[in-house]
């Protein structure tokens, strides 16, 4: 929901390119070759970045690491979500002296709880890119706790409960703000850490995504009351999505009703005029901006599957399927519902298209991929030298 990136451009230097035969040639003729490559390579080692990196997130008050990865090889991964082990990435980086050598590209993820926002930090580093590019890059992605669904809640409920956040506006604007602020203390210490470097943060947003035809169609699938699912935690990251979807969070924590959430907001923008921010941006499933909040009453009557969701009279939903809109070709995510169940390869930077499950309803009646563990940080981390695989069980543990 939350989202904001930064840049940091580190210590590097222009690298040289060889010459062509014909460049050679004119060189010993007395002609001066320009052999600019155009690519930049760091100047400092990864054992020095990793230790700017756990002291610049640890002076911003990120104690908490998700994952390391240093070149596709799963260094460190938290498999229970245990709390203040930043630390253990350098421990076991040092047993597997990964960092005493050259690298191509380094994967830090990291999460955080606070001001009611749970968020992720995806930080990428590369050695090696195009002049004027940043060598790290961190995507933050952050959910408000106070959206998530609640045990007992009816669909109906949880509608209402959505609505009443939205009246008053200025709480989504509070909360980017506070989202904004970690992101400037983290930017501004990670530059501190890391001598030579020069951060810089982009403008964070809110994002609703208008669901597809088939997720509003999957929704009828909900559980609800009783049955409510909680958010869990993927020990091993869910396969890299496309679009709306290529998110750190959601890669990270599986929660069935995210789908759901975007539909209630997205209804009551439209229904009831709520959230004119331009700070809140509508998305569809391909990621590209649809409108922001400043703009949403111009879209009020557009046919987008609201009115063919209905409260069912268990405390779930119907949806009405021959009232769904056709589906664009440009709907981006995919169709398939996300069972929760890990599936990954950590390292691959290839994305694959996928989707998140996902009413004007309001008021109406009615896995795995993994990697092999070298050896143990702790009873709920571990350390591991291997490359992400296809394998029955996971690093550190079972796969969920």
């Amino acid at each position: 929901m939350l989202k904001g990136k930064i840049s940091i451009d580190l210590p590097s230097t222009e690298t040289e390119r060889k010459m062509t035969v014909l460049e050679r040639i004119r060189s010993i003729c007395g002609a001066k070759i320009d052999l600019a490559s155009g690519n930049e390579d760091l100047t400092v080692g990864a054992l020095t970045l990793a230790s700017g990196l756990v002291e610049g997130f640890r002076a911003a008050g990120i104690n908490n690491a998700i994952a390391f990865l240093v070149d596709k090889k799963v260094i460190f991964n938290d498999a229970h979500e245990q709390e203040d082990d930043l630390h253990l990435i350098l421990e076991a980086a040092q047993r597997t002296e990964i960092l005493n050598h050259p690298f191509r590209e380094m994967h830090l993820v990291l999460t955080k709880t606070e001001n009611g926002i749970h968020s992720i930090f995806d930080v990428k580093i590369r050695n090696g890119v195009l002049r004027g590019d940043s060598e790290m890059v961190i995507e933050v992605s952050g959910r408000l706790l106070e959206l998530r669904l609640k045990d007992g809640e009816t669909a109906e409920d949880y509608a209402t409960r959505i609505q009443d956040f939205m009246k008053e506006e200025s709480k989504i604007e509070s909360k980017r703000l506070l989202f904004q602020e970690m992101m400037d203390r983290v930017s501004t210490s990670l530059q501190r850490a890391l001598v030579g470097s020069k951060a810089s943060t982009d403008e964070a947003h809110v994002f609703v995504v208008q669901p597809t035809q088939q997720q509003i169609s999957d929704m009828e699938r909900l559980k609800f009351g009783k049955d409510v699912e909680d958010t869990h935690f993927r020990s091993v990251p869910t396969h890299q999505r496309s679009g709306a979807y290529a998110d750190p969070f959601y890669y990270y924590y599986y929660d069935p009703y995210y789908g759901l959430t975007n539909f209630f907001l997205l209804n009551a923008m439209l229904g009831h005029h709520y959230w004119h921010n331009p700070n809140v941006h509508v998305v569809g499933g391909d990621g590209n901006l649809l409108y922001t909040g400043d703009e949403a009453s111009g879209h009020a009557q557009s046919s987008w599957g609201s009115d063919a969701v209905s409260f069912s009279d268990n405390g779930g939903i119907d949806v009405d399927q021959s009232a769904l809109p056709a589906a664009s070709a440009d709907s981006g995510a995919g169709t398939s519902w996300d069972s929760g169940h890990a599936a990954s390869d950590w390292g691959s930077s290839d994305a694959s298209t996928g989707s998140d499950s996902t009413f004007s309803g309001l008021g109406s009646s009615s896995d795995s991929s993994c990697a092999s563990s070298s050896d143990s940080s702790s009873s709920s981390s571990s350390s591991c030298g291997s490359s992400c695989s296809s394998c029955g069980g996971g690093c550190g543990g079972g796969c969920s």
